[in-house]
């Protein structure tokens, strides 16, 4: 109500699948959020170097290319022509997060020990 009315989320590598998650509770308990979703990536350089005679030639370089994503949401309406744009949820495919109950874990069932085996 008097918060924050724009969220982002930027994750890297494996954490863009628990913003993902995450972006997707939120706009699944509040109404009215738009959403633009952004995909970049990088290239991130590791360099190792050999304890033992630490030249240019013992020098090891390693590349990866890390992907990213960023996700923002917002109750203010959003640029409709941007690439990865939403809509809002209709009111019916939202939960109000007032009547959001979480529900307790359920137990995990025990297991009946082995019996040994004899001859």
């Amino acid at each position: 109500e008097d918060g924050c009315r724009t969220l982002v989320f930027k994750a890297r590598g494996q954490a863009v699948s628990k913003a993902v998650a995450v972006s997707e509770v939120i706009k699944r308990r509040v109404v009215g959020l738009h959403q633009i979703i952004k995909v970049d990536g990088g290239v991130v350089k590791h360099t190792y170097e050999l304890r033992e005679n630490p030249t240019e030639e013992t020098r090891v370089v390693q590349e990866k290319f890390i992907t990213g994503l960023q996700v923002c949401l917002s109750l203010e309406e959003l640029d409709k022509t941007a690439p990865g744009y939403q809509e809002p949820l209709t009111e019916d495919q939202v939960t109000d997060a007032k009547d959001f109950t979480a529900q307790p874990p359920k137990p995990k069932k025990k297991r009946a020990a082995k019996k040994p085996s004899g001859g």
